[in-house]
């Protein structure tokens, strides 16, 4: 083995979710997930590259750039963003033309080959093959724009990967390879892809095809004849590149680089991890006196980004500002040239410049590999990454607080891991209440945080004062701390009912999740007038569904002295459990109540009898509710001696009543013309009611017969299955295979219809 390439980290911590990237010359295109461009040029000495940012294209798409082709002999950028092909131009970017007719594209491939004319000059030919769903569409480019090449060609599913070959395309699909003639349109099957592999296919410079079978690469030509053995790699490939001689692949966790002649393995390169450093220990000293140089020249900047290259002890850097590390360490470092004093608007812009740093180290932590961690931590009483990040979280706090106080908060809400005891005493020194809140809340010191929050409370000028911090941070405690929220509830409520009960009842998750039966024994025994508005307010805001907290809540209203309003609750509430409310209903006062909780029982009858001679109108609703109560009302009106209502109640209802049973109740002596009214509704009722059966009935025979010719027609028709039978979708034998017959006679596998439907 030998090191044929080196692996450098060039871009960094880029705030943009690479897509795609393409390379011309010394230029690099990357496409971004949020549709923008970035443009860097490359300067390399052979022992080591960088990379310049040279532009930013945020306009280019408004959508994600998924491919890019950089074709610099014809000067354009063929592009795939928005499912639709755009060219633009190679160098200003500018846009040359869409093809609309991609719409819907995934993806496409490009065949660029330079050809010489007879007097000599070197022209360009491009062909472009673009996926659009079950279709690849064929372009050439002239006289500066694409024109169609060929018809489209139809294949057997959704490509996930095509390649050129002369002229034939390799189409990688979810289940196999094909290889598809473009001037014939005749498709071979080439070969399965393993499951739960991505295909990859690529097109090497000698016009052969590179394709990907689980962990090998196989070589097959544009006819689909395999070349040579197979290159055998340790994982299954996500990508490759054809660099003669050598044959570059991404693994999932390593760049393997193998010869294609003899199939050895040149290199294998880490992607996860560090990078390997080749300096000696004079030159990083040197290098190191030089970053102090330039912090001792006030270039803060410069020394921090020297620092960070240098890979520097973290605590090296911290120590250059007095007070921040701890005084244990700080007695521990020296340095080999003398620090200058700091103050005024020098102290505060090397702050920032550490803070900076700090911010750098932090996001980089979660990569950093064993060496280089230790490396970072020098002079740490431990070599881990949480240490260390104690360090930085609570170092970045302090420079912060000194510097630019309005980021404190911000750096709190995230998840860190500032050292608490440190933070605390800093941020008490700094009089930053609300942030000293914030660090208690994410610390999960919440009797810390309410003890500082009821102290200033009371407290004129204060950040905390009033009860509506308390309020708020006990609404967020939530129902894991109900002991610690009950608690502090009580001063709460002492002070203001209604800001306190606002603590178990606003519309907000973490109070909806509050356990209510706790919470309503507390308010009982402690605060009994609040307890009836607590449970009107769950029960009204939250659509609260269990039925003992519904008639706790009529339980309360029975005792309290307005009737009224538990007429009204259950009215509107039907999840009560009246067998056990209604032996709190002896008062006359609720007789109303009483009455609405007999209808529940099923006590209709006894109901009508108790609201009859106090609410005629309500006896009426109970009535239409319950038909069956019609008869016993009628006969309470008749004995009252009420005939006048009695007739009237008839006439308005009778088509719904049995007119014989009515009949049965009414005295010997009322005249018949009293009742006709009465009669002819009801008899004409009757009439209606046998003519809809009969007409129903008729309709119900119809649908019944048309339903067997039906099922006659279906179970006549056959379907004759002949070996050499394809299927409509895949176009493959169906076979003994299951398979489905469509409406218009189609025979096609019971796998393809399932995955059309999906």
């Amino acid at each position: 083995m030998h090191n044929a390439f080196q692996l450098e980290a060039v871009i960094e911590k880029l705030p943009l979710t690479i897509e795609c990237i393409t390379c011309f010359e010394n230029t690099l295109l990357v496409g971004t997930r949020e549709g923008h461009l970035l443009v860097y040029s490359i300067r390399s000495d052979g022992a080591s590259c960088s990379v310049n940012l040279d532009n930013t294209h945020k306009s280019f798409s408004k959508k994600r750039i998924a491919q890019l082709y950089a074709a610099r002999a014809l000067r354009i950028l063929i592009s795939l963003s928005d499912s639709v092909v755009s060219v633009h131009d190679l160098f200003s970017l500018a846009p040359i033309s869409v093809l609309q007719k991609t719409r819907g594209a995934a993806l496409f491939a490009v065949h660029a080959e330079e050809v010489k004319t007879q007097t000599g000059e070197v022209q360009c030919t491009l062909r472009l093959c673009v996926a659009v769903k079950r279709k690849l569409q064929l372009y050439y480019w002239k006289k500066k724009e694409f024109q169609d090449f060929k018809e489209d060609l139809a294949v057997p599913d959704t490509p996930r990967v095509i390649a050129f070959s002369l002229d034939s395309i390799c189409v990688g699909l979810k289940r196999d390879y094909h290889l598809i003639n473009m001037n014939t349109g005749e498709i071979r099957e080439l070969f399965p892809v393993s499951r739960d592999v991505e295909p990859v296919a690529i097109a090497l410079c000698d016009s052969r095809l590179a394709v990907t079978q689980d962990l090998k690469t196989v070589f097959v030509d544009s006819e689909g004849n395999l070349h040579r053995q197979a290159l055998q790699w340790t994982e299954s490939p996500l990508d490759m590149i054809h660099w003669p001689p050598y044959m570059l692949s991404v693994l999932p966790r390593y760049v393997e680089i193998r010869t294609v002649e003899s199939r050895a393995l040149v290199q294998s390169l880490e992607l996860e991890g560090g990078q390997h450093v080749a300096k000696s220990t004079h030159r990083q000293a040197a290098e190191f006196r030089r970053a102090l140089q330039l912090f001792r020249g006030r270039r803060f900047e410069d020394a921090m980004q020297q620092f960070l290259e240098l890979h520097t002890a973290v605590t090296l850097v911290i120590g250059l500002f007095p007070g921040l590390l701890p005084a244990e360490i700080q007695s521990a470092i020296h340095y080999p040239l003398q620090l200058p004093p700091l103050s005024g608007s020098d102290a505060e812009k090397g702050l920032e410049a550490l803070a900076g740093y700090l911010t750098q180290i932090r996001n980089s932590l979660a990569s950093v590999n064993d060496a280089l961690l230790e490396r970072l931590s020098a002079h740490l009483l431990s070599t881990s990454k949480e240490h260390l990040a104690m360090l930085v979280d609570t170092t970045l706090l302090k420079c912060y607080l000194r510097t630019t106080d309005a980021l404190v908060a911000p750096l709190l809400r995230l998840d860190n891991v500032c050292v608490p005891e440190e933070a605390e005493r800093e941020l008490k020194a700094h009089g930053k209440l609300q942030e000293l809140l914030i660090l208690y809340e994410k610390k999960q010191m919440h009797k810390q945080a309410l003890e500082l929050l009821r102290k200033h409370a009371s407290q004129e000028g204060s950040t905390l004062s009033g009860l509506d911090p308390s309020v708020r941070y006990l609404q967020r405690l939530g129902a894991q701390h109900i002991d610690l929220l009950v608690t502090n509830a009580r001063w709460v409520l002492g002070q203001s009912p209604q800001q306190g009960l606002a603590i178990f009842t606003d519309d907000l998750p973490e109070v909806e999740a509050l356990p209510r039966e706790r919470i309503l024994a507390f308010l009982e025994d402690e605060f009994p007038t609040l307890a009836v508005e607590y449970l009107q307010r769950i029960l009204h805001q939250w659509d609260e569904p269990r039925p003992e907290l519904h008639t706790r809540l009529a339980l309360l209203l029975a005792e309290q002295p307005d009737a009224e309003a538990l007429a009204q609750f259950l009215d509107w509430s039907d999840r009560y459990q009246p067998e056990r409310l209604i032996h709190a209903l002896h008062n006359d006062a609720l007789w109303r109540s009483r009455v609405s909780v007999l209808m529940r029982l099923g006590h209709g009858e006894e109901a009508l009898r108790l609201a009859a001679p106090r609410d005629p109108d309500l006896a009426e609703r109970l009535c239409q509710e319950e038909l069956g109560l019609f008869s016993l009302w009628l006969q309470l009106l008749l004995s009252s001696k009420e005939m006048e209502r009695a007739v009237e109640l008839l006439s308005r209802f009778g088509s719904s009543l049995d007119p014989l049973r009515i009949v049965d109740l009414l005295p010997r002596d009322l005249k018949l013309q009293r009742m006709a009214h009465f009669l002819v509704e009801a008899l004409l009722a009757l009439t209606r009611r046998r003519r809809d059966a009969q007409v129903l009935k008729s309709l119900s025979t119809s649908a019944l017969l048309q339903a067997r010719e039906q099922r006659m027609a279906a179970q006549a028709r056959k379907t004759v299955l002949s070996e050499d039978e394809n299927c409509h979708v895949c176009r493959r034998r169906i076979g003994l295979s299951a398979f489905a017959r469509m409406p218009d006679g189609a025979l096609l596998h019971l796998g393809c219809l399932k995955r059309d439907l999906q």
